[in-house]
């Protein structure tokens, strides 16, 4: 998401590179358009790459699905693009892949002054044929050599450099904890936060309080084991670690077990404190709560996460106004944007349905995208900057909903 030539909101942009001629990063970017219009596809792609840098399929056939409504794209490969910024350097993934396995994949860096870009590996039918990062005899070990096309280079030298190059590492990192994406059914993101005294802990109490929530504060109890299935607790057990955390959903509850160092096990919830008519505190199990009000919590750490001096995350949210009044999705919007400046680093990208937020005192044109699906089934992605014709003053909403722009019901 790189900025054009608009002024408008110009301090929120964070600048990379140069200094005489940075590349500007847009902080922010809202994904509008129809139902079936492909933006939650757009949110599942990075997800599923995500999850095949990290390893979260299982092995065999990864589930990849071509084009299907197109006979040549139905038997042609998935391409996919993407460049991000770890440590103040923009690096370019790309692959091409079948549900069989990787056909091509190749990372490089870019020169932030020249914009040329290096390679750092290019594997091709299953083999490496060129190796720029990593230990010298990491490099030397994998030219020339055939891995598992079910798993991807950049996951392999992950495993199998040992720290050699700390570039690897930080790569790695950035799809596995960098990259955080909340589909609209998540539940309570950062819930462990909650249960602590944590600025996340303060900050969710003064959200819940301006949003008229009716609740005065938050706590986490601890809940005797014997009410979990043996299946779960052997499950969590498995994948605990001393002095860690597991969070598990159990119906409309969320749990989130730890560890000592000596191996016990134990268990908490979360609940929502509200003030009775006679002044006394009451908890009520999270199920107690609204839709809206459970969909704050699953936001509200994200929100405080990117707002961080520190912090680089890029969040991608689907539907994050699901649940919620235009006033509370704005008001998270707008205490983000706040945060925003030609240092920091991260990034907030989401779909919506809130017509509201098309507003260019929220976001820059070029910060507001639409997703529009043509007569053949696909769909391209455009910003409102690419339209000749709109203004800083333009009400884009009232030239949107007359389909001036693309991305609403063509029979309505």
């Amino acid at each position: 998401m790189e900025a054009g030539p608009e002024r408008n909101a110009d301090a929120t942009v964070a600048r990379i590179g140069a200094v005489s001629r940075p590349l500007k990063v847009l902080p922010i970017a809202a994904i509008y358009g129809n139902n079936a219009s492909g933006k939650t596809q757009f949110i599942e792609s990075l997800s599923f790459l995500q999850g095949f840098v990290t390893e979260k399929f299982k092995s065999g056939t990864l589930p990849v699905y071509p084009f299907l409504l197109d006979e040549v794209a139905a038997k042609s490969p998935t391409r996919f693009l993407l460049q991000f910024i770890v440590n103040e350097s923009i690096y370019e993934l790309e692959v091409c892949l079948t549900s069989k396995g990787v056909e091509n994949e190749s990372l490089c860096v870019y020169n932030t002054r020249t914009t040329s870009k290096t390679p750092l590996f290019v594997r091709c039918d299953g083999k490496v044929v060129e190796c720029n990062w990593g230990s010298p005899a990491f490099q030397e070990y994998v030219r020339g050599r055939e891995f598992d096309t079910t798993r991807l280079f950049l996951t392999l030298s992950a495993v199998l450099d040992d720290k050699g190059d700390q570039r690897i590492a930080d790569v790695y990192r950035w799809f596995s904890s960098t990259l955080c994406i909340i589909s609209p059914t998540a539940h309570y993101l950062g819930m462990e936060d909650y249960c602590a005294a944590t600025d996340v802990s303060a900050r969710a109490q003064n959200y819940l309080a301006r949003f008229d929530t009716g609740i005065s504060s938050l706590e986490d109890r601890k809940v005797p084991l014997s009410i979990f299935p043996s299946a779960t607790l052997d499950d969590v057990t498995k994948e605990l670690k001393p002095g860690g955390a597991v969070r598990r959903i159990i119906g409309d509850e969320v749990y989130v077990f730890n560890q000592d160092s000596t191996g016990q096990l134990s268990a908490r919830q979360l609940f929502a404190v509200h003030g009775t008519s006679s002044g006394k505190q009451m908890p009520f199990p999270m199920y107690f709560e609204s839709d809206g009000t459970r969909r704050m919590l699953d936001l509200i750490p994200a929100i405080c996460k990117l707002t961080r001096p520190d912090n680089q995350s890029v969040f991608l949210i689907d539907e994050i106004d699901r649940n919620l009044h235009h006033l509370v999705t704005r008001t998270l919007l707008e205490d983000f944007l706040s945060s925003c400046s030609h240092t920091t680093r991260t990034q907030l990208i989401f779909t919506t349905h809130d017509l509201l937020l098309m507003d260019q005192d929220l976001c820059r044109r070029d910060e507001m995208w639409v997703a529009d699906k043509a007569p053949d089934g696909s769909s391209s992605l455009s910003d409102f900057a690419s339209f000749k014709g709109l203004r800083r003053d333009t009400r884009i909403i009232d030239l949107y909903l007359e389909n001036r722009l693309g991305g609403v019901p063509r029979h309505i």
